[in-house]
């Protein structure tokens, strides 16, 4: 048979038989021209979400929830036209001519200290600047979004009008107006999630994880030198294990809501597969690998790629993934189109595989009008009617970086580092990449780590005796959490726990804290749980270790209507623990979203 084989940039080689290239080759002309059919004519910047109920592309000028734009649709809008030059669907002169059309909207939208906010209305009005719509938010990441793809696109375009131009616009905002901004904690050496201008507030929540979007943005911080170097350091790097169907136990550098979007988009913009491949490289296998188990669990079509996306048949957008390797668990099980082009570079056989049980599931997930859906039920074969402009750039990202690595042209990540080499900043950049194959975190998926062992002569350790503090947490009005301690004949105490979590998105719990306790030589935390079979009772909770508020580990522990004995072993090299917590999170809660929960024994071992 014959193939068509390059060298991918996962540095081996990708060999594809002529058929699955035509395949793929059928693929990417069809996605870049969906993308195509989703940019405002009067602006040429991409609208965010468009029909496809009627068989082809249909935007809605008028609406301004259908026809609004994000400074993230805005970046890949930029890496449009890049990856549509390179490709041959548009000329030189097309995409560059474009690139300073989309400049002479995005220099005059509305800003806040230079930055954008989160949505601006694209009417279809020649000559009308798009106004901001929605709300007056200003995201930390989505800036960090336009601005890292921005630097690529000048690196495609070096030393013309359209590259000078990016580079004032550039220069315009500053990272530091995000830095060590969380009005619950201060000076906390972190970006903030954004700021809202309406309320003249900060988010309470920073980029604390490492394996998400949002490392772009920390990035980009730096590299400007807007920032520190130590925000970097300071993103967790908490490692989980999945178990396969098989009996494979398969670690991963956690992601926040475990799908594969968080671990792999990044990457098709940084290329750090290729900077640090036993960091980032690894990491991206064993998230496909257990995308495609957790697919075989899901349905028998044992199709996969979980990531946040619009619901198939709702019209409604939600946060899905692997639930069992996430810090929180979203209730979306769908699998998203876009989340297996991001893992093309990876393993592009099964994802022609995946694509063709999708298409067998249902034909008309594929349309030559645009491409892919957006989303699929794996088990009903129920398609979205919508497509996102977010969806389709990662779409066109993925497949236009992988079909120009086959024919050894740059890619994405090559632009942005010719960029930031021009500036000065390759070097510094790279390096904190390439640091992260040192990281004990990403050398502990290809290592064993010799841990210390547990010092067997300790007692135990009761975290009921030694609390200093104990309260319940819930956002008011949206949720309710109580306790009451329960003293036993034996001396020994247990903890009631009642929640009420019947909102979506919701949680609530009981937090325990303590003097700074020496978990050196502890190898787990142990206690026996149940629910009360009455009052109802969560599917699992979800048991926190903290210190000084960043997690030292968390497992998601099933409940039932007895008592079970139940451990999270501490990672290796854990120093210190000053928080324990028991959180129910709404997606775990099942038919019970009101109920209690029991907890005796709780000990350190």
């Amino acid at each position: 048979m014959e193939s068509v084989a390059g060298q991918s940039a996962v540095m081996k080689p990708a060999v594809l038989s002529r058929d699955q290239f035509v395949y793929l080759k059928n693929i990417e002309a069809t996605t870049f021209r969906g993308f195509k059919k989703l940019l405002d004519p009067a602006t040429g910047l991409p609208v965010d979400i468009a029909s496809i109920a009627q068989g082809d592309v249909t935007v809605h000028p008028e609406n301004a929830y259908y026809s609004k734009t994000s400074p993230t649709n805005i970046g890949l809008g930029f890496i449009y036209l890049v990856l549509a030059r390179d490709r041959g669907y548009l000329s030189e002169d097309e995409a560059y001519q474009s690139g300073l059309r989309m400049m002479d909207t995005l220099e005059k939208l509305e800003t806040h200290e230079g930055f954008l906010f989160n949505w601006y209305h694209l009417s279809g009005e020649v000559g009308k600047v798009p106004g901001v719509t929605l709300d007056r938010f200003v995201s930390s990441l989505d800036n960090g979004d336009l601005d890292i793809c921005l630097m690529a696109a000048a690196g495609a375009f070096p030393q013309t009008a359209l590259s000078d131009r990016i580079d004032a616009f550039l220069k315009k905002n500053n990272y530091r107006f995000f830095f060590s901004k969380n009005p619950d904690h201060r000076d906390n050496g972190m970006i903030s999630v954004g700021y809202d201008d309406s309320k003249k507030t900060y988010h309470s929540a920073d980029y604390s994880i490492f394996n998400i979007e949002g490392r772009m943005t920390v990035l980009v911080a730096i590299l400007k030198d807007d920032i520190p170097d130590s925000a970097w350091k300071k993103q967790g790097r908490l490692v989980r294990t999945y178990t396969t169907l098989q009996n494979e136990t398969i670690p991963i550098v956690a992601a926040w809501g475990g799908s594969l979007y968080e671990t792999l988009f990044a990457d098709e913009i940084l290329g750090g597969y290729k900077i640090a491949p036993k960091a980032f490289l690894q990491n991206a296998q064993n998230m496909i690998r257990i995308h495609q188990d957790k697919g075989k669990r899901v349905s028998k079509s044992g199709i996969w790629g979980f990531s946040n996306g619009e619901v198939p048949g709702q019209d409604r957008y939600e946060m899905t993934g692997v639930s069992e390797i996430a810090y929180n668990r979203f209730p979306g099980e769908f699998v998203t189109l876009y989340s297996s082009f991001l893992a093309l570079r990876y393993s592009p056989e099964a994802v022609i595989e995946n694509f063709k049980q999708i298409e067998t599931l249902n034909p008309k997930a594929f349309n030559p009008q645009y491409g892919f859906t957006d989303s699929i039920d794996p088990k009903t074969g129920v398609i979205n009617r919508q497509i996102l402009s977010l969806d389709k750039g990662m779409e066109l990202l993925s497949i236009g970086n992988f079909m120009n690595s086959l024919e050894g042209k740059k890619e994405i990540p090559d632009y942005l580092w010719d960029y930031a080499k021009d500036k000065g900043w390759e070097d510094k950049g790279k390096a904190l990449l390439k640091g992260e194959e040192n990281n004990p975190s990403f050398r502990s998926l290809h290592e064993s780590q010799n841990s210390v062992p547990a010092d067997h002569n300790l007692p135990l350790m009761d975290l009921m005796e030694v609390r200093q503090d104990m309260g319940a947490f819930f956002e008011p009005g949206r949720a309710k959490a109580s306790f009451k301690i329960i003293e036993s004949n034996e001396g020994a105490s247990s903890l009631e726990i009642h929640y009420d979590v019947n909102q979506r998105y919701t949680y609530s719990g009981v937090y325990l804290r303590y003097d700074d306790l020496d978990v050196t030589k502890r190898r787990s935390l142990a206690f026996q749980i149940k629910g009360d079979e009455q009052a109802g009772f969560p599917k699992t909770v979800k048991v926190e270790l903290k210190y000084q508020g960043e997690y030292v580990q968390f497992e998601h522990i099933p409940v039932n209507s007895t008592w079970t004995d139940a451990k999270i072993l501490l990672p290796p090299n854990s120093q210190k623990v000053d928080e324990v917590t028991f959180v129910i999170e709404n997606a775990a809660a099942g038919q019970h979203q009101k109920g209690k929960v029991l907890v005796r024994s709780l000990v350190l071992r």
